[in-house]
């Protein structure tokens, strides 16, 4: 793990279990392999040019973005487990008022595992277990690429949940 010399520039810096957090931001300083002399700059939603395969840099920017969401939210929860007639939903942040955020990054189309979220989610709705669901989606800083492509943007709006770029 990184040393306790480890310095944040960019915000606010909370210790999360063996990770840093920077304004909710995730920094795995082990990950990235900073010692006690290195530094850790807040890039925002950027990932560092490292050898990390891209679906852990797409995760890593994923959580990310969840935790900026929460920290918009006081005391709402991170990464919460509902259950659908379809099997278990993980919610990236639930609200205090039960709304359901999911958080995306990048250009997310409508394949089989996000239309099953998104069904997922209008049952949750429809049910009453959640108050409202959106979706917020942020433009990925490998692709450049952002939101939902129409035809995702179409289900989305069928299901009764709100879409908000991110830009």
């Amino acid at each position: 793990m990184a040393g306790a010399n480890v310095s944040v520039t960019g915000g606010v810096a909370i210790k999360q279990g063996e990770e840093f957090v920077l304004q909710g931001q995730e920094t795995g300083a082990a990950l990235f392999g900073f010692d006690a002399d290195h530094n850790a700059t807040n890039r925002g939603l950027e990932i560092p040019d490292i050898s990390v395969s891209q679906i852990r840099r797409n995760q890593i920017a994923g959580d990310r973005a969840s935790d900026e969401i929460a920290l918009r939210f006081p005391n709402s929860q991170r990464e919460v487990t509902m259950q659908t007639s379809d099997g278990p939903r993980r919610v990236d942040v639930l609200t205090t008022d039960r709304s359901a955020i999911e958080s995306k990054v990048g250009r997310t189309s409508a394949d089989a595992s996000t239309m099953r979220q998104v069904n997922k989610d209008r049952e949750l709705l429809e049910n009453g277990s959640v108050t409202s669901v959106s979706w917020e989606f942020r433009r990925s800083a490998q692709t450049g690429r952002v939101g939902p492509t129409p035809r995702l943007q179409a289900e989305l709006e069928a299901a009764g949940i709100e879409i908000r770029i991110v830009d």
